[in-house]
Parts: C-alpha cells; sequence; structure tokens
C-alpha cells in the first residue's frame, strides 16, 4: 500500500495475543486497504496496523472484533485512528534505512557508502512512498528461497515474474542471480513507477520491465509465459485467488515462491496449490510468517 502525503491516509494499531492473530487479521482484512502483522518475541504478542485510504468505520471495527475477544474472555484494545497524510514518509523512511543482509544479498540505499564489491549481491533500493524495503520476514522468506534455489540451479529455462512486485526487490534480486528477463507485475501504479526507477538503479532496465495489471490479467504476461520462476509476495486470499493462473502459467518443472501470509495460513495454501498440480517444496518460517516454495512437476 503507498502513503500518499497529497491524499488521505489512515491507520489503526493495537496489540493481541499471538492465539487471535488469524481471527484478528480477517477483521481488519475486511475493512482495510492493507494489514501488517509483528511478532513480538519473547512476549508472544502480536502488534497489527491496518491501513486505510479513507477515514475508517472505528465503530464497525470494534464491534467486529470485539466479538473475537470475548470468545477468549480478553478484553478489546481501545485504539484510535491516526493521520498519516502529513508526515513525510519518505525522510522517515530514510533515517530508518540500515543496510539488511538476508539470502545472500545486501539491500541498500543509493546513499550508503559501504564497499559493496559484488554487482550480483547488491540491491540499491531508495527509501519511498512505496512498502518493500526488505526488513519485513515475508521479503527475507523469499530472498533466502531464491538463494538456495540459485545455488542448487534448480529452474528450466524461461523468464521470470514478479507477481505483485511493490518496489521490485524479489524482481531485481532474481534478474541479478539468474541473468533473465523478469517481468514485474502491480496493480498499484506508484509501484510501477518505483520498480521502474529501482530497475534502472541496479542496471537492470534492459533485464525487467513492470506492466500494470489486475493479477495475471495483462496481455504482456500471458504472451511471455511459461514462466520458469514466478515470485508473489503479497496476501492468503489474493494468491489463493490467483492459484489457477499460477499453475497455468508456470512452466513443467518450475517453481513459485509465495509469500505474504502468516505459518497458520499455510494449510490453505497448501491444499489449494496441490489442487492445481503445484507440489510443496520448501518451506521458510521468519518472524511468525511462511515463505512457501511450490513445484510444478514435468
Amino acid at each position: 500500500m503507498k502513503v500518499d502525503k497529497n491524499s488521505s491516509c489512515w491507520k489503526i494499531e493495537f496489540g493481541a495475543p499471538d492465539l487471535l492473530k488469524e481471527d484478528i487479521l480477517q477483521v481488519l482484512e475486511t475493512y482495510s486497504d492493507a494489514v501488517t502483522v509483528f511478532l513480538k518475541e519473547p512476549s508472544n504478542e502480536v502488534l497489527f496496523n491496518g491501513y486505510f485510504n479513507f477515514p475508517p468505520d472505528t465503530d464497525s471495527i470494534k464491534s467486529d472484533l470485539t466479538k473475537v475477544f470475548e470468545n477468549f474472555d480478553i478484553s478489546t484494545p481501545n485504539f484510535i485512528p491516526i493521520d498519516l497524510s502529513s508526515i513525510d514518509w519518505i525522510s522517515e523512511n530514510r533515517k530508518n534505512f540500515k543496510p539488511l543482509e538476508v539470502g545472500g544479498f545486501t539491500i541498500t540505499d543509493t546513499d550508503h557508502k559501504g564497499n559493496f564489491s559484488n554487482f550480483i549481491s547488491r540491491i540499491v533500493v531508495d527509501a519511498s512512498t512505496a512498502f518493500g524495503t526488505g526488513h519485513h520476514g515475508t521479503t527475507k522468506g523469499c530472498l533466502t528461497a531464491l538463494n538456495e534455489i540459485c545455488a542448487r540451479d534448480l529452474l528450466p529455462s524461461g523468464h521470470l515474474l514478479d507477481m505483485g512486485c511493490g518496489t521490485g526487490i524479489l524482481g531485481i534480486a532474481a534478474a541479478k542471480k539468474l541473468n533473465r528477463k523478469i517481468i514485474l507485475v502491480d496493480n498499484d501504479s506508484e509501484a510501477i513507477n518505483k520498480s521502474s526507477y529501482n530497475l534502472k538503479k541496479n542496471g537492470l532496465q534492459f533485464s525487467g520491465k513492470p506492466f500494470l495489471s489486475q493479477g495475471y490479467n495483462s496481455r504482456e504476461i500471458i504472451i511471455q509465459a511459461p514462466y520458469a520462476l514466478i515470485l508473489s509476495n503479497i496476501l492468503a486470499k489474493p494468491i489463493v485467488k490467483m492459484v489457477p493462473y499460477c499453475a497455468r502459467y508456470l512452466r513443467n518443472g518450475g517453481y513459485a515462491i509465495l509469500s505474504g501470509f502468516l505459518i497458520n495460513q499455510e494449510a490453505l495454501i497448501i491444499a489449494a496449490h496441490r489442487q492445481r498440480g503445484l507440489i510443496p517444496y520448501k518451506r521458510y518460517r521468519i518472524e511468525g510468517w511462511s515463505t512457501l516454495v511450490f513445484r510444478k512437476l514435468i
């Protein structure tokens, strides 16, 4: 989700026990435009953030959350909507953006002055108004999975697809490691602009092409198929909804690296992909989030 200082953007935030995580997430996904969840170890408490493009209906949200908390005889936490539109998020992100090493990659911004001699392992992503600087557990999981697949030389021939690319981190990492053409797709025009900018920053403007599309409903995606690798770091519901297309456009012997869902949503994701002939290959669990790798049998 993007945060544009020229438009309305609101946030609610509260903590709750880990055992309520899935039920609370279902409530927040009903009302909000984006949700983040962070496990606060070792307290076993979860921090929830719901983001909204308009002032949220807090009465309805609290009403539905109360039903969840009452089932466990726990008091409903208090929260108030916070107006984020006046915050300069680019400046805030730059202040907090520290180099990150994960999955064989080092993620930095342009201004970082460290010594990075290996072009392939460094990903340059400038702080922006779009989510995606690599610090979330889902991105870490995807990069770790990608690094292992590349190291073991598992992929068949074919292009790469980053579905729901955001700032383009996963697509950039895959293109650098595999030296193949990458198609980047998102339904947010700002994500397309930012991923295009980041491709150039990483010297990949001729290796990658971002497209605006609602899921797989784009001519550009279809004509480049089938793909040797599909990466998708979004939420559980859209991942399940797009299973038929992921299976259709993945090359035989190809792999799909999927994340953006909680550990207790793994069974749902696995079952949906098994029905379409995609076999679980490996899983990674980081900070309460899951990354699953599937393979399409030859």
